[in-house]
């Protein structure tokens, strides 16, 4: 999905969700964790559920890759 191609309301989901990650204390951010949650998120966001189903969708995902090592 191209985000030229997002309408409004699917733009600030996917914003809110990526903030949600991006901020979130476990997320380890570089430019390029954050390029790849991003996508992550996109692809998501495709197959259209509801914000809540996604964002708890896309936290599974990013805390498998891209959470902080202890």
């Amino acid at each position: 999905m191209l985000l030229k191609n997002l309408d409004p309301p699917t733009a600030r989901r996917v914003l809110r969700v990526y903030d949600a990650i991006a901020d979130a204390t476990w997320f380890n951010r570089n430019r390029a964790t954050e390029w790849e949650l991003l996508k992550l998120v996109l692809r998501h966001v495709a197959r259209d559920q509801d914000e809540d189903y996604l964002q708890k969708l896309c936290i599974r995902d990013a805390l498998e890759r891209f959470r902080r090592s202890a």
